[in-house]
């Protein structure tokens, strides 16, 4: 903890010369300065008293101590002092503070109360914590459970016109119903394209299966265990690519079918509100970044970094190795940003 000393009894001249002179008087309880300061002083100042012999004389010490939250200013008069006064020492002269010293010491005081070990971070997925990621190996795709239906009726009708014998034109036709024909009522030819389609179709459903109903919802809890809140912050996690790694740009919304003609033919999704406060997703060759605005981080108040949960899965091609998180935190006032490392084991 800082600690500041004021000596009384030595008599200092502009030469740089000092005299020894020493105090006569009994020192005063250390009880009396504590209240005098109290009450003309905020914030609360820490003291002790005590004497020292030097050089055949007596000196009165005033230890000051935990003096670690400036600026300390008067809250009321007091003699010559008026309520608000403040002064820094500047070499060897002493001045009252001006607007410019009092940003310095907020600037200095911010900057030296956050560090990385303010910070504590767990990872969340569905909003409970988790220590492990795994991998995604068990997959059955709308537009697979779909193509396995198609080719399931196709291997039917084909059957029951090979029981004709000759070809008769009129059995394989397709029979169109109102809010359109389901793939039971169509021709062989109509399905064969259809088969042919079938992941052009469902792209917006397997996109929604993998990355709204298998993905991990992942978010990041902060946790400022420093003395201050962390004013206007924001986040970046930067994770390397590797194969099997998934990140999605967005929240996919569901495909919305209302009949059996949306249900055989693609479907484009309606916009989704949560992509307002979705973080944002940047990728390249070598990593993927994700960014966010927070907000002030308060003080051992447990805070989300993103605000909509990041959509993410891995697949059975992803190494099974420890995966790391570079996170990079900044702030109004830190002067670099917090770097914290968060490591991942990675599973079957």
């Amino acid at each position: 903890m800082s600690s500041r000393f004021i000596v009384i009894g030595i008599k200092s001249y502009p030469d740089g010369k000092k005299d020894f002179i020493g105090v006569n008087e009994q020192l005063v309880d250390e009880a009396n300065y504590q209240k005098l300061i109290s009450d003309n002083i905020e914030p609360e100042i820490k003291l002790e008293y005590f004497s020292l012999e030097v050089r055949g004389v007596t000196l009165a010490i005033i230890h000051i101590y935990d003096c670690d939250n400036p600026p300390y200013m008067m809250q009321k008069d007091f003699g010559r002092l008026k309520k608000g006064y403040s002064f820094i020492r500047k070499g060897s002269f002493q001045s009252r503070l001006s607007r410019k010293d009092l940003d310095n010491i907020l600037v200095s005081k911010f900057r030296k109360e956050h560090t990385e070990n303010d910070i504590e971070i767990k990872v969340l997925s569905n909003g409970e914590p988790i220590d492990r990621l795994k991998t995604l190996d068990k997959v059955h795709l709308p537009s697979e459970k779909k193509k396995e239906k198609i080719e399931q009726i196709l291997k039917e009708k084909e059957a029951k016109l090979a029981n004709k014998g000759t070809y008769p034109f009129f059995l394989d036709q397709d029979l169109p119903q109102i809010g359109g024909t389901p793939y039971e009522n169509r021709s062989i030819k109509t399905l064969q394209g259809d088969l042919e389609q079938v992941n052009k179709t469902y792209y917006h459903d397997d996109l929604y299966y993998l990355f709204e109903e298998s993905a991990y919802k992942l978010n990041l809890e902060l946790l400022n265990k420093g003395t201050s809140y962390l004013e206007d912050a924001s986040i970046l996690v930067e994770i390397d690519n590797s194969d099997g790694l998934n990140i999605s740009e967005e929240v996919i919304s569901k495909p919305i079918r209302r009949s059996w003609l949306d249900n055989l033919k693609a479907v484009t999704p309606l916009p989704n509100l949560e992509n307002l406060n979705y973080p944002l997703v940047v990728s390249n060759e070598v990593s993927t970044k994700v960014s966010s605005e927070i907000g002030d981080i308060k003080h051992l108040i447990p805070t989300l970094a993103f605000k909509t949960e990041l959509r993410l899965f891995l697949t059975k091609e992803f190494p099974l190795s420890d995966r790391t998180l570079n996170v990079n935190i900044f702030g109004k006032h830190l002067k670099k940003p917090i770097v914290l490392k968060i490591k991942l084991p990675v599973d079957k």
